[in-house]
């Protein structure tokens, strides 16, 4: 077991959230690069960064709409807005 998976283990990611992650990154075409597949490491590796995205939202450093402003401008389209 590598570190990052013992990392997401500790912080109660289960199996299915990561396989999850997998089926969305794959339908939105989203991951650390563009129209690139997931493997195991670099979903492990996303998942371990959402997770700190989303541990800074909770503890105030920075916020929702501060972390999709960050995501967008490292490379992730914009979504589109639903009607």
């Amino acid at each position: 077991m590598s570190a990052l998976t013992r990392e997401l283990n500790d912080a109660g990611i289960a199996e299915s959230l990561i396989q999850q992650l997998q089926t969305t990154a794959s339908a939105t075409n989203y991951g650390l690069q563009r129209s690139i597949h997931l493997d195991r490491e670099n979903l492990e590796g996303l998942a371990y960064v959402m997770i700190l995205a989303c541990a800074d939202i909770a503890d105030g450093t920075m916020t929702l709409q501060e972390s999709v402003d960050v995501d967008i401008s490292t490379g992730r389209a914009a979504a589109t807005p639903r009607s």
